[in-house]
């Protein structure tokens, strides 16, 4: 029985080693479309440079690439961020570094990954929390491109015109 046991732990581990190197060459390929759209296709120049010229400059890392798991989409415009609060007032946030709580850690550990590294199961935590009173949630714009779901170039060039044109709208 411990054999079975260790074998179903070695294929468990197997198929997450498998999943990461994938991820891996999703976002390789990902970031190299963000940066040939970035460089060279003149409609995702034009709304960059739309959004500079509106007082909304891009900062640098302002669209990545995301494990998007199962979600069916080429990309999107939005990021979460996150207030904890403490259980004494529902309405002010304070910092997860000067208090303690399993809850606190947990938001300061989600903090620390970058955006496009965070899991549905990150977001559901948040929204959660914020249903339960622990946090307090606003969305920041941001693109994100879905590293395992863009056909190639052209699919890619086209989900960030389109997240871009979200941004331009967002900025008005």
């Amino acid at each position: 029985m411990g054999a079975d046991n260790d074998d179903m732990k070695k294929a468990e581990v197997s198929a997450a080693a498998r999943r990461e190197k994938e991820q891996s060459k999703y976002r390789e390929t990902c970031d190299g479309y963000i940066k040939s759209g970035l460089t060279g296709n003149v409609t995702v120049q034009f709304l960059i440079n739309r959004l500079v010229s509106m007082g909304c400059e891009p900062p640098k890392g302002f669209i990545s690439c995301m494990d998007c798991g199962a979600a069916k989409a080429g990309g999107g415009f939005g990021v979460v961020e996150e207030m904890v609060l403490p259980p004494s007032s529902p309405n002010k946030g304070y910092n997860p570094n000067e208090t303690g709580g399993a809850y606190a850690e947990q938001a300061k550990i989600r903090a620390e990954k970058r955006q496009c590294d965070r899991t549905l199961e990150d977001l559901q935590a948040q929204i959660d929390a914020q249903k339960e009173g622990k946090a307090r949630l606003r969305l920041l714009p941001e693109i994100f491109l879905c590293q395992q779901h863009l056909r190639n170039e052209t699919h890619a060039h086209q989900s960030m015109v389109h997240e871009l044109i979200h941004a331009v709208d967002h900025c008005r």
